[in-house]
């Protein structure tokens, strides 16, 4: 009896699990979906919240309970759920049903289950996510809108779903983990008071600040970096879900370090008496990534523009250094320490899903030239059409030629899981680069 109760137990676990999985896909991709930036950051730490819950569960169990819950569906009445969930006509609607029915029923599962074994070292876990539901039920009415009558019915509707729900292991569905399991979304959705640039549309960057106009432009560059890179992450975990559970895992804490970053570049404009949605925001690193499959987003998020940003945060710090601001300088370190684990995670994925350092290096290469040349003639003829002025599709190439004029920061570089050989290949790219810019004059090819 007491063995039957221990193998319903860890059935049960393992059914947990596998819907958290599902939630975690599910809430990811509502992340770049939502309009309001207040909604995204919440989706966001939704998604770190239910990782460390994931993870700190699987630490628990045996290792055959997390061999079995590794690769499970969720039963078929929790896949509805989360089907239900992802077409939620509203964002309002999505949270409402998120945190008044699909939380209240895990939260309800958890519980029991730690009833049944409160000594087990799960059980701490379960009710410390039980908890966490409570509190997010109260949090996410400050991030909704005055819900319609259409969300709350279609809330309570999923409601009644999640009532008659028996979490439970379902059966193995093998899958091909790089074959897109969700649509690709063609662009992130902002809310009406942030103006975002369109693809192929570019502004100006501003490197070194020399008014409180300048400062505030800064800023929006760097909130709508933090903003694209969650966003752009979180498509990593929606369209590919069935990667490996530490994919998810180091995914989930990239997009949770980003809303970190976020939060401080909001509280600079806030101290500065900015205001954000006063200058646009860049969709520049989001689009760059879009219609590559899984190895060529890593490739150019993590490995490319991240990659890059460890240069030019170097060159920022010794800005805001020589500026005698400790809190810039402060904020710029905790970043690029933060970047330095995304990129050396992101090497590591790329490491496994290429077969030797020459695919990796010829896969890099090929996905930044596939994007530069769709990013450059959608720049043109957005020109050509006289919707942006002249010199747009000059700004929209030098995104991609501007990082490269910055010297490899080889200590970060190396930090971030790149080899001698690999840098100093990067430092000849970049001769390579400079010499052509050189040669061009500076000139759209």
């Amino acid at each position: 009896m007491i063995g039957a109760d221990a193998s319903a137990r860890a059935e049960r676990i393992a059914g947990v699990l596998s819907c958290e999985r599902a939630l975690l896909v599910t809430v990811a991709d509502r992340i770049a979906r939502a309009p309001s930036l207040s909604a995204k950051m919440f989706l966001c730490r939704w998604v770190g919240d239910g990782a460390r819950r994931i993870r700190a569960v699987r630490r628990a169990l045996p290792a055959d309970a997390v061999d079995r819950a590794t690769g499970l569906q969720p039963h078929a009445t929790v896949r509805e759920l989360a089907c239900a969930l992802t077409a939620m006509p509203s964002a309002d609607a999505f949270l409402l049903a998120l945190c008044g029915a699909i939380a209240t029923m895990v939260a309800r599962t958890y519980a029991t289950i730690a009833e049944l074994s409160p000594d087990d070292p799960t059980s701490a876990t379960m009710r410390n996510a039980e908890r966490y539901h409570r509190s997010a039920r109260r949090a996410v009415r400050s991030v909704l809108h005055a819900p319609s009558g259409d969300a709350e019915s279609g809330a309570n509707d999923l409601a009644r779903l999640a009532a008659g729900a028996v979490l439970r292991a379902g059966d193995v569905i093998p899958t091909d983990p790089l074959v897109r399991s969700s649509a690709e979304l063609d662009a992130p959705a902002r809310e009406r008071a942030i103006r975002a640039l369109r693809e192929g549309e570019a502004r100006e960057d501003v490197w070194f600040v020399t008014s409180p106009v300048e400062y505030e432009r800064y800023l929006h560059q760097l909130i709508a970096f933090e903003i694209n890179t969650f966003e752009a992450v979180s498509r990593h975990i929606a369209e590919f879900a069935s990667m490996p559970w530490e994919f998810h895992w180091d995914m989930a804490c990239q997009i949770r370090d980003e809303v970190a970053h976020l939060e401080m570049w909001l509280e600079r404009l806030a101290r500065a008496n900015g205001r954000l949605g006063r200058d646009p925001l860049s969709t520049h690193e989001f689009a760059v990534c879009r219609r590559h499959a899984l190895p060529g987003r890593l490739a150019l998020l993590e490995r490319v523009i991240e990659a890059s940003a460890l240069d030019a945060l170097a060159l920022s710090r010794c800005f805001w250094e020589t500026r005698r601001d400790p809190v810039m300088v402060g904020y710029i370190d905790r970043v690029q320490s933060d970047e330095i684990r995304h990129v050396r995670h992101g090497n590591k994925w790329l490491r496994r899903l290429c077969h030797d350092d020459q695919e990796l290096l010829s896969l890099v290469e090929r996905s930044e030239g596939e994007s530069r040349e769709r990013m450059v003639r959608i720049a043109c003829e957005l020109e050509s059409a006289g919707v942006v002025a002249c010199g747009n599709a000059e700004l929209v190439r030098r995104k991609f030629d501007d990082p490269l004029a910055f010297e490899v920061n080889a200590a970060a570089w190396s930090r971030a899981g790149f080899s001698a050989g690999e840098i100093a290949y990067e430092v000849e790219r970049r001769r390579r680069a400079l010499r052509r810019e050189t040669q061009q004059g500076g000139v759209v090819q």
